[in-house]
């Protein structure tokens, strides 16, 4: 009887300390295509695929700027590239700047201060 005992012991103490699931802990991660950006009376929209910000595990934001971008522009992130964020399942901090996240269907919306002039980021989620 111990003999079985024991194996199943250690079988459930391995799968009790397995980590999270990822995409539980920060469920943004992934492929995402900026679609309207506003802050204040300042409004951006753009087409799907033209600006991607892709979130990954090792938390960097890479995004993917396939247009220009108006000169007046007030984009958090103006230049393709990677860029570090500090996140948690409600929150991100990018270049300094916190934003709500908030996820509705396949769309991604990041903000902060939104009701006051502030700032809010709508995406698309890519497949």
């Amino acid at each position: 009887m111990k003999k079985i005992l024991i194996p199943i012991l250690i079988l459930f103490l391995v799968n009790a300390c397995k980590k999270k699931d990822t995409t539980e802990l920060k469920p943004y991660l992934g492929a995402w295509s900026l679609i309207h950006f506003s802050k204040g009376s300042d409004i951006e929209t753009y087409q799907n695929d033209q600006i991607i910000w892709t979130f990954n595990k090792y938390d960097e934001v890479i995004v993917n700027l396939n247009t220009t971008l108006p000169p007046n522009s007030q984009l958090p992130i103006q230049k393709s590239g990677t860029y570090d964020y500090v996140g948690a399942p409600t929150v991100v901090s990018i270049k300094g700047t916190q934003y709500a996240v908030e996820i509705k269907n396949d769309s991604l919306f990041l903000s902060h201060n939104p009701t006051t002039g502030g700032t809010l980021i709508k995406f698309y989620h890519k497949p």
